[in-house]
């Protein structure tokens, strides 16, 4: 059987799965009914979602069970439940952000089975206004960020007849199963290759801190203490806003700043503000 191997990146994620800190990701989407849409439209769309693969490699994919997988992980193609993947959920009525935002908590809390390929899609109806809402979860060992946008956008059309489904991306090669003394020879190469990149980052960590009053390392060392830097659990909370894109494009115009940064201040003057009605804003 044909198999392929996790970066060293990937495998880096693989490994720092904990109970209290599960590695997957997250998406949520949400979208609105077509004007004409028939009574059965969400379940015409699970059926169709269930019949047509709409996740790349290595989705079709399971982590190896192999004597070496422990050292060099990899994936191997899988027959896999499509039932068990794809999930349908109904909000209980009104349906609102919060509603919402307490389903997608929930199952985001759960851990991946990492026994099967480490995803799941969930499709959620009854999201007020005539919207619904599709939520995925996916291990950082499989996607990164960058990986998620492209596949999204794969799945997604600016022609609303159009119901040819996504156009994958190639299966990426796959390597030949290796002489186990070839994977062992590969595996010192790469050891002693991270021990270098150690060396080299304790010597970049060592020049962040000497900066002076802006030096990351020092500032990170100098984060004070608030309600949000406590031991965390597997637990999730989850709280959606709708914010109009256009104010933002329009502000960041004005302020000579991008949709980036008028988002991050959005964001830490909700937490200024929150810490404040908490009686809990540090002194810095």
């Amino acid at each position: 059987m044909k198999k392929t191997y996790l970066s060293p990146l990937d495998t880096a994620f693989l490994r720092m799965e904990s109970r209290r800190t599960p590695m997957h990701v997250g998406g949520l989407l949400v979208f609105k009914l077509p004007d004409d849409a028939p009574p059965d439209f969400l379940k015409r769309l699970l059926k169709m979602m269930r019949e047509q693969p709409f996740m790349p490699p290595p989705f079709d994919s399971r982590l190896s069970r192999s004597g070496l997988s422990k050292i060099l992980p990899a994936w191997e193609r899988t027959d896999f439940d499509i039932d068990y993947h794809i999930r349908h959920s109904a909000l209980p009525f009104p349906g609102s952000e919060r509603e919402l935002g307490q389903l997608v908590e929930r199952l985001h809390s759960q851990p991946l089975d990492l026994t099967r390929p480490v995803w799941e899609c969930h499709l959620i109806e009854g999201l007020e206004g005539g919207r619904f809402a599709f939520y995925f979860k996916a291990h950082h060992c499989a996607i990164d960020g960058m990986g998620a946008m492209k596949m999204v956008k794969a799945w997604l059309s600016e022609d609303p007849a159009d119901r040819r489904g996504p156009r994958l991306p190639d299966e990426p090669p796959a390597r030949d199963v290796q002489a186990e003394a070839t994977l062992l020879a590969k595996l010192a190469k790469i050891t002693r290759g991270n021990a270098r990149s150690v060396s080299e980052l304790f010597k970049t960590f060592y020049k962040l801190g000497q900066g002076g009053k802006d030096s990351v390392l020092r500032a990170a060392g100098q984060t004070p203490r608030t309600l949000f830097n406590v031991a965390i659990t597997p637990q999730r909370r989850l709280g959606t806003q709708v914010l109009d894109l256009a104010r933002i494009k329009a502000v960041g115009e004005a302020a000579g700043a991008t949709v980036n940064d008028v988002a991050l201040a959005l964001v830490s003057g909700a937490v200024r503000r929150y810490l404040i009605e908490m009686d809990a804003l540090p002194a810095a």
